[in-house]
């Protein structure tokens, strides 16, 4: 118990935090989960490699978390009422992003190695422009919910990752100066809320040496 051994109700700061399928579960469930944290707690959510776009070869797989695990009362009330057909599209962030009321700061690389496995073909994944067509359509909605989302965040880079695999430094904005702990930092204290690494696709050196945090 949260509450009872480890003083969740004495909380003034939670961070809802998940990378792949937590960072799924950041978008779709942290509205849910700052319901039921305490009132004092200031309550935002970090989501590393879980900001999916709506596909077909990708979305309805979540339906068994709604048909079979009966989890559609945790979502977003109104994004199932937007979606009453297909209430699972709510667990994809690229649909149900900007229904999520609880600030979110999304660490995301345009080249998601296992996005290019589950939201590409395989023809597509070999292809560069494929590849670069799939990143441009992701920073465009991920940009799209931070205008509906004025208080959210994101470092979007060019990394060829999913979560920290593949990589043992952490990319650096374009300007060079902060790396995605630090963005997340200077969000979370009130400063600039876009941080990107907009490089071409692939991109071997833009996971640059880590900078002190």
């Amino acid at each position: 118990d949260l509450h009872g051994k480890h003083q969740l109700g004495a909380a003034t700061d939670v961070v809802v935090a998940g990378c792949s399928a937590g960072g799924i579960h950041v978008f779709s469930h942290t509205d849910y989960l700052a319901g039921r944290m305490p009132s004092q707690a200031r309550v935002v959510g970090f989501a590393d490699s879980g900001f999916y776009l709506d596909k077909e070869m990708f979305t309805p797989l979540k339906d068994v978390i709604i048909t079979r695990q009966q989890g559609a009362s945790t979502l977003s009330p109104t994004c199932r009422a937007a979606n009453p057909e297909r209430e699972w599209v709510c667990l994809v962030a690229g649909a149900s992003a900007k229904f999520v009321e609880t600030p979110i700061f999304a660490w995301q690389s345009r080249y998601d190695m296992d996005q290019r496995g589950c939201e590409m073909t395989a023809e597509c994944a070999k292809s560069t422009q494929c590849v670069e067509d799939y990143a441009g359509n992701m920073s465009a909605q991920v940009h799209a919910y931070l205008e509906a989302r004025p208080k959210s965040g994101v470092f979007l880079d060019s990394c060829s990752r999913h979560c920290d695999g593949g990589v043992d430094t952490l990319p650096v904005s374009d300007d060079g100066a902060l790396n995605m702990l630090q963005a997340f930092k200077e969000w979370y204290q009130g400063g600039r809320r876009i941080f990107e690494q907009q490089r071409g696709y692939p991109c071997p050196d833009c996971c640059a040496p880590m900078i002190g945090v």
